[in-house]
């Protein structure tokens, strides 16, 4: 089992190994997960009186689509913790 084991990991780095230098430029460039525009982010999230022209970040943009009211409550965890002391941060 070890040995099937160690012959894929040598596999798979062996396969990205082979990839060309602008095979890897092109992965990094586009995100691995679709994002949402800006504003098609924001219309998936619950209504938010303020904060509509405010860009969003990536992983919120991410995720407003499946999980809308989980991304507006981290969305909330993360102003709190940026803006007040109400949070200790240990």
């Amino acid at each position: 089992m070890r040995f099937s084991v160690r012959f894929a990991v040598v596999v798979l780095l062996g396969g990205v190994a082979a990839l060309s230098a602008a095979e890897r430029s092109q992965q990094s460039e586009r995100p691995r997960v679709p994002l949402l525009s800006n504003e098609e982010a924001w219309d998936h999230l619950p209504e938010c009186p303020d904060g509509r022209d405010r860009p969003l970040p990536n992983w919120a943009r991410a995720l407003a689509q499946a999980l809308p009211h989980t991304t507006a409550a981290m969305l909330e965890l993360d102003h709190l913790y940026r803006t007040t002391a109400e949070l200790d941060p240990k």
